[in-house]
């Protein structure tokens, strides 16, 4: 076996890589929340005994107003699968926030997320921006409101 035929292998592997990969690949990226750790897709399964999982209920939301651009956000979500849903539930309540105090963008200060039972509970503070600060952990408030409303979850 010469080089080429090496070469035509390693084209026919990467060729059936790409159909793999772009079947695979939403164009849609509402199909994309199927991967997000966040949102709960329909399960559905032929075993009797398999244990459903429900879906996160989402409780309540407190804002207050600190100081400055400062502001505290508590919030509550019954059978959170993890702290990331929790997280993103005080996400969504920051950027609505952030909107009806006419600014455009918000950052998470700290967050701290606890469990008793299945309630988890979420207490962070966020800084309200009206200009981008360029951080990495920046809320842009008018595409996370519609993302969150997009999946169901409720803002302030």
């Amino acid at each position: 076996m010469g080089r080429a035929a090496g070469y035509a292998f390693a084209g026919a592997q990467a060729a059936a890589c790409a159909i793999f990969i772009s079947a695979c690949t939403p164009e849609d990226p509402a199909r994309d929340r199927a991967s997000d750790p966040t949102t709960y897709p329909v399960l559905q399964t032929d075993a009797d005994d398999a244990p459903a999982v429900a879906p996160p209920r989402y409780g309540t939301i407190r804002t207050r107003l600190l100081e400055g651009d400062l502001v505290a956000i508590d919030v509550t979500v019954e059978n959170a699968l993890s702290e990331a849903v929790v997280l993103r539930f005080g996400d969504c309540a920051a950027a609505r926030y952030a909107l009806i105090r006419g600014v455009r963008f918000a950052s998470r200060v700290t967050n701290q997320v606890t469990r008793s039972g299945d309630t988890w509970t979420g207490a962070g503070v966020y800084t309200l921006w009206r200009a981008d600060p360029g951080s990495t952990s920046v809320i842009a408030a008018r595409a996370t409101v519609a993302g969150c409303e997009a999946d169901g979850i409720p803002t302030v």
